[in-house]
Protein backbone atom coordinates (compact mmCIF):
# COMPACT_ATOMS: atom_id res chain seq x y z
CA UNK A 1 0.00 0.00 0.00
CA UNK A 2 1.60 3.09 -1.49
CA UNK A 3 1.82 6.18 1.79
CA UNK A 4 2.30 8.84 -1.35
CA UNK A 5 -0.47 11.33 -1.68
CA UNK A 6 -1.18 13.44 -4.55
CA UNK A 7 -1.74 16.85 -3.02
CA UNK A 8 -1.75 20.66 -4.88
CA UNK A 9 0.15 22.70 -2.34
CA UNK A 10 3.43 21.85 -0.12
CA UNK A 11 3.51 21.43 3.17
CA UNK A 12 6.14 21.40 5.90
CA UNK A 13 8.47 18.76 6.18
CA UNK A 14 11.61 17.51 3.69
CA UNK A 15 11.74 18.59 0.41
CA UNK A 16 13.29 16.71 -3.08
CA UNK A 17 13.75 18.86 -5.90
CA UNK A 18 12.67 16.59 -9.15
CA UNK A 19 16.20 14.83 -10.34
CA UNK A 20 14.72 14.67 -13.71
CA UNK A 21 12.29 16.57 -16.03
CA UNK A 22 8.45 14.79 -17.12
CA UNK A 23 5.57 13.15 -15.88
CA UNK A 24 4.87 11.87 -12.47
CA UNK A 25 3.04 8.86 -11.96
CA UNK A 26 2.22 6.69 -9.13
CA UNK A 27 4.76 3.80 -8.08
CA UNK A 28 2.37 0.76 -9.29
CA UNK A 29 3.15 1.88 -12.74
CA UNK A 30 6.24 0.37 -12.90
CA UNK A 31 6.95 -2.15 -14.76
CA UNK A 32 9.20 -4.02 -12.39
CA UNK A 33 7.30 -6.10 -9.70
CA UNK A 34 9.99 -5.20 -7.51
CA UNK A 35 9.17 -1.29 -7.39
CA UNK A 36 5.70 -1.48 -8.32
CA UNK A 37 5.20 -3.59 -5.32
CA UNK A 38 6.88 -1.42 -2.59
CA UNK A 39 9.44 -3.84 -2.44
CA UNK A 40 12.10 -1.30 -2.95
CA UNK A 41 10.63 1.60 -0.55
CA UNK A 42 7.66 4.51 -0.96
CA UNK A 43 7.98 6.68 -3.83
CA UNK A 44 7.22 7.42 -7.31
CA UNK A 45 7.75 6.93 -11.19
CA UNK A 46 9.06 9.69 -13.20
CA UNK A 47 8.60 9.00 -16.49
CA UNK A 48 11.66 11.32 -18.47
CA UNK A 49 11.85 13.79 -20.90
CA UNK A 50 14.99 15.05 -20.55
CA UNK A 51 18.30 14.11 -20.17
CA UNK A 52 19.74 14.62 -17.02
CA UNK A 53 19.67 12.95 -13.80
CA UNK A 54 20.28 15.60 -10.21
CA UNK A 55 20.53 15.43 -7.14
CA UNK A 56 17.00 16.23 -5.35
CA UNK A 57 18.63 17.63 -1.97
CA UNK A 58 21.99 18.30 -0.29
CA UNK A 59 23.03 14.29 -0.44
CA UNK A 60 25.63 12.38 -0.86
CA UNK A 61 26.15 9.69 -3.43
CA UNK A 62 26.27 6.08 -1.80
CA UNK A 63 25.93 4.00 -4.50
CA UNK A 64 26.62 4.53 -8.48
CA UNK A 65 26.43 1.60 -10.66
CA UNK A 66 28.80 2.14 -13.77
CA UNK A 67 25.20 0.94 -15.58
CA UNK A 68 23.56 3.08 -14.11
CA UNK A 69 20.57 0.92 -13.19
CA UNK A 70 20.70 1.88 -9.62
CA UNK A 71 22.17 5.00 -7.68
CA UNK A 72 21.75 5.43 -4.00
CA UNK A 73 21.93 8.87 -2.38
CA UNK A 74 21.88 9.53 1.37
CA UNK A 75 20.51 12.79 2.49
CA UNK A 76 21.71 14.95 5.68
CA UNK A 77 18.49 14.21 7.24
CA UNK A 78 19.59 10.00 6.90
CA UNK A 79 17.15 9.31 4.18
CA UNK A 80 18.33 6.70 1.45
CA UNK A 81 17.25 7.19 -1.55
CA UNK A 82 16.95 5.16 -4.53
CA UNK A 83 16.54 5.76 -8.61
CA UNK A 84 16.37 2.94 -10.52
CA UNK A 85 16.64 3.20 -14.30
CA UNK A 86 15.09 0.93 -16.93
CA UNK A 87 15.97 -2.64 -16.76
CA UNK A 88 16.95 -2.66 -20.29
CA UNK A 89 19.50 0.06 -19.54
CA UNK A 90 21.76 -2.61 -18.33
CA UNK A 91 22.52 -3.54 -21.96
CA UNK A 92 24.09 -0.31 -22.65
CA UNK A 93 27.02 -1.21 -20.45
CA UNK A 94 27.55 2.50 -19.07
CA UNK A 95 27.61 3.21 -23.24
CA UNK A 96 25.84 6.64 -23.59
CA UNK A 97 26.23 7.69 -20.09
CA UNK A 98 28.40 10.77 -18.86
CA UNK A 99 29.21 10.88 -15.38
CA UNK A 100 29.19 14.62 -13.68
CA UNK A 101 29.43 12.77 -9.84
CA UNK A 102 31.90 10.44 -8.13
CA UNK A 103 30.69 7.72 -5.43
CA UNK A 104 30.96 9.32 -1.93
CA UNK A 105 30.53 12.81 -3.09
CA UNK A 106 28.69 15.43 -1.62
CA UNK A 107 26.47 16.62 -3.47
CA UNK A 108 24.09 20.18 -3.71
CA UNK A 109 20.44 20.17 -4.78
CA UNK A 110 20.52 20.45 -8.19
CA UNK A 111 23.96 18.97 -8.88
CA UNK A 112 23.96 16.61 -12.06
CA UNK A 113 24.80 13.42 -11.26
CA UNK A 114 24.82 12.14 -14.76
CA UNK A 115 23.90 12.69 -18.38
CA UNK A 116 22.39 10.09 -20.71
CA UNK A 117 21.35 10.43 -24.89
CA UNK A 118 17.75 9.93 -24.57
CA UNK A 119 17.97 8.89 -28.04
CA UNK A 120 20.57 5.77 -27.03
CA UNK A 121 18.15 4.87 -24.29
CA UNK A 122 14.77 5.24 -25.90
CA UNK A 123 16.48 2.90 -29.03
CA UNK A 124 17.44 -0.37 -26.38
CA UNK A 125 14.48 0.43 -23.44
CA UNK A 126 10.81 -0.01 -23.65
CA UNK A 127 8.59 3.55 -23.76
CA UNK A 128 8.11 5.26 -21.85
CA UNK A 129 12.06 5.04 -20.27
CA UNK A 130 10.82 5.61 -16.13
CA UNK A 131 13.00 6.28 -13.45
CA UNK A 132 11.54 5.21 -9.94
CA UNK A 133 12.45 7.47 -6.96
CA UNK A 134 12.22 5.54 -3.81
CA UNK A 135 12.64 5.72 0.29
CA UNK A 136 14.72 2.76 1.08
CA UNK A 137 14.11 3.52 4.95
CA UNK A 138 10.76 4.31 4.47
CA UNK A 139 10.07 2.96 8.07
CA UNK A 140 11.61 6.31 9.04
CA UNK A 141 8.13 8.58 6.88
CA UNK A 142 4.96 9.54 8.10
CA UNK A 143 3.74 10.47 4.54
CA UNK A 144 4.80 11.40 1.43
CA UNK A 145 3.38 14.42 -0.55
CA UNK A 146 3.77 14.91 -4.39
CA UNK A 147 3.05 18.36 -5.50
CA UNK A 148 2.50 18.13 -9.71
CA UNK A 149 2.29 15.80 -12.30
CA UNK A 150 5.17 16.92 -14.68
CA UNK A 151 8.00 18.17 -13.28
CA UNK A 152 11.19 19.86 -14.43
CA UNK A 153 14.59 18.68 -12.92
CA UNK A 154 16.59 20.93 -10.48
CA UNK A 155 13.62 23.39 -10.22
CA UNK A 156 10.07 21.80 -8.84
CA UNK A 157 9.36 20.32 -5.69
CA UNK A 158 9.09 16.61 -6.59
CA UNK A 159 8.17 15.33 -2.70
CA UNK A 160 7.74 16.12 -0.02
CA UNK A 161 9.00 13.92 2.72
CA UNK A 162 7.19 13.96 6.45
CA UNK A 163 9.57 11.51 9.16
CA UNK A 164 8.21 9.88 11.87
CA UNK A 165 7.88 12.20 14.77
CA UNK A 166 10.10 10.75 17.52
CA UNK A 167 9.59 11.06 21.00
Amino acid sequence: MSNVHFVDAPGKGIKLLAPASGEVLPLSRSKQVMISSGMLGDGVVLAMSGNCVCAPTQCKLSLRQPTAKQIKLTTKHGLELLFTLPEHIETLMGHGLNWKAKQGEQLHPGQAIFEFDPLLLRKHCTAPYAMSVTVLNYHLVQQITCHRKRVTAAEDVLLTIHPKQTT
